[in-house]
């Protein structure tokens, strides 16, 4: 069971960065891990919902890691929306800390 998680004003975007490491498959299909993440921050109350209304964006990109030493790692940011139109804030999933900066 996913432990829920403080929520977060919505609508969001999502940012997701897969550290390419140790474990890693270099021909898998990057688009094949958005649902899946996006279901957990679904599931453990981050958001409220999946759909379009609340998840306004969804970014991912690979970034190089230390291959041979390191385990791949995912980060996935998810960033409020501020009324100006501006994102601002994030709740960083899988990783220790959450930041709130601007």
């Amino acid at each position: 069971m996913i432990p829920k998680a403080q929520k977060v004003e919505e609508p969001v975007e999502v940012e997701i960065k897969v550290m390419i490491g140790k474990g890693w498959r270099r021909n898998r299909d990057i688009d094949n891990l958005i649902k899946p993440l996006i279901d957990v921050i679904k599931n453990s109350g981050i958001i409220t919902d999946d759909n379009s209304t609340v998840v306004k964006k969804i970014r991912i990109f690979t970034e190089n890691y230390d291959i041979k030493n390191e385990p791949a790692s995912i980060h996935m940011t998810v960033k409020t929306h501020e009324a100006k139109g501006e994102f601002c804030g994030a709740y960083n999933v899988h990783i220790k800390e959450k930041g709130t900066d601007c």
